[in-house]
């Protein structure tokens, strides 16, 4: 499981880093998440794999809060394949309950798609781990099935704003109206806005002049092993 940092962009501090599962194949090397997620999903293994993930990013937010990072978020990727799956919050509950760690630093991130299968389940499902005080984000705004009703009606914490609409900031005004009209309607709904695939400081400058307070990408760090990951987030507080 890599992480990789999400900076607030207005106090310049790690405001905490979403987890990424790596495979690294014996023989074969990198495997591309898009491969094995879908093996993995093809295979019926999808769901004993997350609980993986949510086990170690438990456990790896715990040593984070340990070394003093209290105020700390990490964020979490579940599919549409996790939230249909009967036992989810069963099992959720019973992961968590063995770890020492405030839930409201739990973020789980939910693609648009997942929000057309069945939307009665979902807000069943979202307003129990609301209940629990576990957040949950959107992820890749704008690239699914984008409807303002899921966000009214569903009890969502943050909005996160996909790569694509981002990456080209400084050359697309279509891309900069779409970011900033997100913003602001974010803003006004209270949400935290999360901007993906920074790569440039004149990006993160574009951004932080609209509003977009936490920003996460390349220009910041890579996706990287927890045990490199703890040397950087050290770095970075005593940079700061």
């Amino acid at each position: 499981l890599f992480h990789q940092p999400q900076i607030d962009i207005d106090k310049n501090a790690v405001d905490g880093s979403e987890v990424l599962l790596r495979w690294k194949h014996k023989y074969y090397g990198f495997i591309a998440p898009e491969i094995f997620i879908k093996l993995a999903e093809d295979t019926g293994i999808i769901n004993e794999l997350t609980l993986w993930v949510v086990s170690k990013a438990c456990c790896d937010l715990e040593e984070i809060i340990n070394l003093g990072y209290t105020d700390y978020n990490v964020s979490i990727n579940i599919s549409g394949k996790d939230i249909s799956e009967p036992s989810f919050l069963t099992n959720i509950k019973k992961i968590i309950s063995q770890y020492d760690i405030p839930l409201s630093s739990l973020t789980f991130e939910l693609t648009e798609s997942v929000m057309v299968n069945d939307f009665n389940h979902l807000s069943q499902i979202m307003n129990e781990l609301a209940s629990m005080g576990i957040h949950v984000a959107i992820d890749d705004y704008g690239t699914g099935y984008s409807s303002l009703l899921y966000i009214s009606q569903l009890p969502f914490h943050e909005l996160k704003i996909d790569k694509s609409f981002v990456m080209n900031l400084e050359n697309s005004e279509r891309d900069l109206t779409i970011v900033r009209t997100t913003i602001e309607m974010a803003k006004n709904l209270g949400l935290k806005i999360v901007a993906e695939g920074i790569e440039s400081k004149a990006i993160e400058a574009i951004l932080k002049r609209h509003g977009c307070s936490i920003a996460q990408g390349y220009y910041y760090q890579k996706p990287i092993s927890f045990k490199q990951y703890l040397l950087w987030l050290i770095k970075y507080q005593v940079k700061e």
